[in-house]
């Protein structure tokens, strides 16, 4: 199932919906999941009756997307990646409807 069938099957007010989607404009991930994905995810979380949280990268157009939301940011380490310049600290965002 896709995750818009996943959210318009399960959304009510006493659902919650936790989102890890690919971080935007990064590589690496298997499945695609482009700007116009990012953007469904984003209006249907906007209309949703139940609760999300979702996680992803501090990205500027993502704060822009979310700015109705509550957003928290915190740090991350990655310490997965291959190569050692990749195991640094970044900045995630924290984004919830409450």
């Amino acid at each position: 199932m896709s995750f818009e069938e996943i959210i318009k099957k399960y959304d009510r007010a006493h659902t919650f919906f936790f989102c890890d989607p690919p971080y935007f404009e990064t590589c690496g991930y298997k499945n695609k999941f482009n700007e116009e994905d990012h953007l469904k995810l984003r209006n249907l979380l906007r209309d949703a009756k139940g609760k999300f949280l979702l996680t992803i990268n501090d990205n500027d157009k993502v704060r822009e997307w979310y700015k109705d939301f509550n957003i928290n940011e915190t740090e991350v380490g990655y310490s997965v990646c291959k190569e050692e310049k990749g195991r640094r600290k970044f900045k995630e965002l924290i984004i919830a409807n409450y």
